[in-house]
């Protein structure tokens, strides 16, 4: 039982370690594409007003 519980919270905190950085890969592909949007997109819109 003490074998599987060390393997399982191992395992748990892998687990959040990728969920981790895959959060922060997502949050800055966000910002990166959100920059990019506003470069590309802001000056246009701004234009037709």
């Amino acid at each position: 039982i003490l074998g599987v519980g060390k393997q399982g919270s191992s395992l748990h905190l892998h687990f959040l370690k990728t969920l981790e950085s895959r959060t922060d890969l997502s949050v800055m592909s966000i910002h990166y594409f959100g920059s990019i949007i506003e470069k590309r997109f802001l000056p246009i819109s701004l234009s037709w007003i």
